[in-house]
């Protein structure tokens, strides 16, 4: 389903990437959309949890072959009515709690823009 907003969603994270300068990752499918690389299985094992993950400390975790991510890290799950739709990956040096602001704003925006769609 969130293939159908694949533009809408790769706007919104480049506008909330220029106000906020975190680097932020979108995947469906275990791909992320904008890079177009398939995520490595430790991660899709940690997105298929369908829980929050947070590293608070500055770490480096490797989410591709070719990308690697270096600095405080949330990986939110995005679930709709049971259903695991993908993830958000933020990546920065800000404190973790506005990490995981940002990335409840991505999940409740997209989440809206589905079931508004829906309903």
């Amino acid at each position: 389903r969130l293939k159908n907003y694949q533009d809408d969603i790769k706007a919104l994270i480049n506008c909330i990437t220029n106000i906020y300068n975190y680097d932020i990752y979108f995947s469906i499918d275990n791909v992320l959309i904008n890079q177009n690389e398939k995520i490595l299985q430790n991660i899709i094992n940690i997105i298929q949890e369908r829980k929050i993950y947070i590293l608070e400390k500055e770490s480096v975790i490797k989410i591709t072959e070719n990308i690697q991510l270096i600095g405080k890290i949330v990986i939110y799950p995005i679930v709709i009515n049971s259903d695991l739709l993908g993830s958000i990956i933020i990546v920065g040096k800000d404190k973790i709690e506005n990490l995981l602001n940002i990335s409840r704003l991505i999940n409740n925006i997209i989440k809206n823009m589905i079931l508004n769609i829906v309903n």
